[in-house]
């Protein structure tokens, strides 16, 4: 009799373990969410989050799923999937809520497991929208140009050789930094120093001829590298449209037709071997260039070339 008694609840208690295990099975299928909210000064309020499968730790057949929703207070912002090998997936998303205010945010198994088994399963966690997401105010060095006073903003706090100062200004010949085009940068726009106007390290006993002496037909020998029909726009900006560099060189009158003049003999003194001239035929373009473009002074460029093209001539009446 007492092995009668015996043999029948250990009968059923292997019944029921079993009946556990199938279904502990079975239930053990099931999302996990995680996530957090946060702020970007310059976007404002994203909620992320990941998603992860109930084997993601440990792999195996059947932890895939091909549908799973993410919703945010029951808004479905993304349909994602546990797939090989992580069985994982984040995201990343906008949101347009008040600060403080709570969001559930939940995973839902749309689809039912890879193993066979059904989906529907769900997981949620509550996220709070932080105190404050306030732009910070505009500054020089944010990296984008959003005040009146920049001109520039490269986001970088490099000067020398860069293409915008730290101060948010575009470089210049004149502002201290050597930058692209420049041998030398004193710090000022001043000849007879070492550095000239143009930013040209100045060779001792400086020398240059006047538009005067390029533009007499007996001084043609002298021309290097230019002929008296190359056209002026095929080497500057497009200001003399159609005209040579010597029917610039003879003209009359001030302004720009003055600093044309003196651009041309700029640009014949620069290119010769025999002129000891402060600057190189790359400075002269360059300098003419900004001025014709409103960049700097028309008629402050115009006299910087004639202090240099007034400096003595070393060139003959005849060709050697």
């Amino acid at each position: 009799m007492y092995k009668k008694i015996k043999l029948i609840p250990t009968l059923i208690g292997l019944a029921i373990a079993s009946q556990l295990l199938f279904s502990g099975s079975v239930l053990a299928r099931h999302v996990y969410i995680e996530a957090e909210a946060v702020c970007d000064e310059a976007l404002g309020f994203f909620i992320n989050y990941t998603s992860k499968s109930w084997c993601f730790n440990d792999p195996g057949t059947g932890c895939g799923n091909s549908r799973i929703d993410i919703t945010l207070d029951g808004s479905l912002v993304e349909s994602g999937a546990y797939t090989h090998p992580d069985y994982s997936f984040s995201n990343s998303k906008s949101v347009d809520y008040a600060s403080g205010q709570v969001v559930t945010v939940k995973a839902y198994a749309f689809d039912d497991w890879d193993s066979g088994a059904a989906g529907g399963q769900t997981a949620e966690t509550d996220v709070t929208i932080p105190d404050d997401c306030t732009p910070p105010p505009p500054e020089c060095g944010d990296g984008e140009v959003n005040q009146a006073s920049e001109q520039c903003d490269d986001g970088n706090k490099v000067d020398e050789g860069d293409d915008c100062r730290n101060n948010c200004t575009l470089p210049y010949c004149g502002d201290g930094y050597i930058d692209t085009g420049e041998t030398c940068d004193d710090g000022n726009n001043e000849n007879g120093d070492g550095c000239s106007a143009v930013c040209d390290e100045e060779p001792e006993g400086g020398q240059g001829c006047t538009p005067g002496y390029w533009k007499q037909k007996q001084h043609s020998f002298a021309w290097t590298d230019y002929t008296t029909e190359t056209l002026f726009d095929d080497i500057f900006e497009d200001t003399f449209t159609g005209m040579s560099l010597l029917e610039v060189l003879k003209q009359g009158g001030g302004g720009i037709k003055a600093l044309g003049r003196h651009t041309v003999a700029a640009l014949l003194n620069s290119a010769s071997s025999d002129v000891e001239y402060n600057a190189t035929v790359e400075s002269v373009i360059s300098a003419f260039n900004a001025a014709a473009a409103g960049n700097t002074d028309i008629e402050g460029q115009k006299n910087i070339f004639n202090d240099f093209n007034e400096q003595g001539c070393p060139l003959g009446n005849d060709k050697k």
